[in-house]
């Protein structure tokens, strides 16, 4: 009987060509007004070139209107003390962290999975 070879899980790690999407990562901060209302803040944290890929999508029905809400996967070159508190802007697209993973534990890459919410 011949030998089976071994089949091994290469992911698609991103070449330089597709990280062709200019992003700015953002941490979000809570500003006290004189009035006394608090409102969060955005401020840059980095930019960075990164690969967008829509994942899944959704709607659901709130409030007599229907939301709608994609989620993406974002690989970007490895920067320390990215969290999901924070936010990526895209142009006028704004993305929601909700998860970061670092790709092998090598820092490398980072994949982010992030939210982006239109009414």
């Amino acid at each position: 009987m011949p030998s089976q070879a071994a089949v091994r899980y290469t992911p698609v790690v991103p070449s330089a060509q597709e990280l062709r999407h200019r992003i700015t990562i953002q941490t979000m901060t809570d500003a006290q007004a004189s009035d006394g209302s608090i409102s969060e803040t955005a401020s840059t944290f980095r930019t960075a070139y990164a690969r967008i890929v829509p994942l899944r999508g959704s709607e659901d029905y709130v409030a007599q209107g229907i939301t709608a809400s994609i989620v993406y996967e974002l690989w970007i070159r490895h920067i320390s003390n990215v969290v999901p508190k924070m936010q990526i802007t895209w142009g006028a697209r704004t993305f929601t962290i909700s998860s970061v993973r670092n790709y092998d534990s090598l820092n490398r890459w980072l994949i982010l999975l992030c939210e982006e919410e239109a009414v």
